[in-house]
């Protein structure tokens, strides 16, 4: 069987689609392409995997990258990052892992880094799926047929490899953080009023519509004050969608101050709409939480494609996008460079996550 049309079609990709590959050195990207072609002559699904996620991740680009997901199967544990600690869920609560079978998780971690697509935080937040994938834990010299996961509340989390199941069931291709995948991690109203202050919570961008955004900005309007714009867990969609409320904060008066809760979840156009809010308001403005997931400068849009032999997805890019210094490409679309700002470094208020809500609450209320 094999799995040669997958390989030929990741390497149409990474050699004449994907621009993100275009500053890869050339012997990196043949070296790479030549391993995942050889496993794919060798019949092993999971091992072909794995060496096209190691092909997709030499770009660097956090949006390039292979989706296992479908393909696999794996233990039956969900693991989350929080406060940038990965975590097992266990009974409705997130745990920090301390080591798998004896081996710590920053090593595990080292291994898997040529693997996983983009920078330190969204290679953290694609390395849940990685924890409870055997064939991935063996690559970091973790061998079952038992996993002992130990925790750092002093328990242990034991599974057998003779339990592993769809990873589907358990890791949503656009991870959001929540303890159920798939779900809200913080559910709340689209627009609430709280006290003093307005909170809005946009969880998707790619549910969310113009609608939506309008329907919020009017309520916000109709009694100014202070607004949380939580973006946590969001993986994104199109920030164009998010604009109105942008601009009305944008345009507000100087007495109203913004918050917007961020983490390692919050990423793509979730991220574009942290860094315009943070850039229109200035000191008005504070982004709080943990580091997103993703750098301002990207490569994005592209496509979806599913591969015909394993079953696994292919993300790739088309166009540029740089919310750091504000400039486009030949490749940025018109409507993308027509809202592009030069953000410069976004500075995240690193607090806890038990701590976020009230530091976010003082910072809107202070003015």
């Amino acid at each position: 069987m094999g799995f040669g049309h997958d390989a030929a079609l990741i390497e149409e990709v990474v050699r004449y689609r994907d621009p993100a590959f275009a500053n890869v050195p050339p012997k990196v990207l043949s070296d790479a392409v030549h391993e995942m072609k050889t496993r794919a002559k060798q019949n092993d699904l999971e091992a072909f995997l794995l060496a096209a996620m190691r092909t997709m991740a030499v770009a660097g680009n956090a949006h390039s990258r292979l989706i296992p997901n479908a393909a696999i199967s794996v233990l039956p544990l969900r693991f989350v990052l929080r406060d940038n600690d990965l975590c097992v869920v266990r009974e409705d609560v997130a745990v920090r892992v301390l080591t798998v079978n004896g081996t710590g998780i920053a090593h595990i971690m080292s291994v898997w880094r040529a693997s996983l697509s983009g920078p330190a935080v969204r290679r953290l937040v694609l390395s849940g799926l990685m924890l409870a994938w055997p064939a991935a834990l063996a690559e970091a010299g973790v061998i079952g047929p038992d996993y002992d996961y130990a925790l750092a509340d002093g328990t242990q989390v034991v599974v057998s490899s003779k339990e592993i199941t769809s990873a589907s069931r358990y890791f949503s291709e656009n991870e959001t953080g929540a303890l159920l995948p798939g779900a809200d991690a913080y559910p709340q109203p689209l627009v609430v009023r709280e006290s003093a202050f307005w909170r809005v919570r946009l969880a998707d961008l790619k549910t969310l519509t113009t609608y939506d955004i309008t329907q919020v900005v009017r309520t916000l309007q109709s009694n100014p004050s202070g607004v949380i714009v939580d973006l946590r867990g969001n993986p994104g969609g199109s920030f164009l969608t998010a604009l109105p409320l942008v601009h009305m904060l944008r345009d507000a008066g100087q007495w109203i101050r913004c918050a917007v809760l961020v983490n390692g979840y919050t990423f793509s156009a979730a991220l574009v709409v942290a860094a315009l809010i943070a850039s229109h308001l200035g000191q008005r403005a504070a982004l709080i939480g943990s580091d997103m997931g993703d750098d301002l400068a990207f490569w994005a849009e592209g496509d979806l494609l599913q591969l015909p032999d394993s079953g696994a997805k292919l993300r790739y890019s088309s166009a540029w996008h740089d919310w750091q210094t504000g400039v486009a490409d030949a490749t940025t679309p018109p409507e993308i460079e027509a809202h592009l700002v030069a953000a410069g470094v976004l500075p995240v208020q690193r607090v806890l996550e038990a701590e976020q809500e009230d530091v976010a609450r003082a910072f809107v209320l202070k003015g």
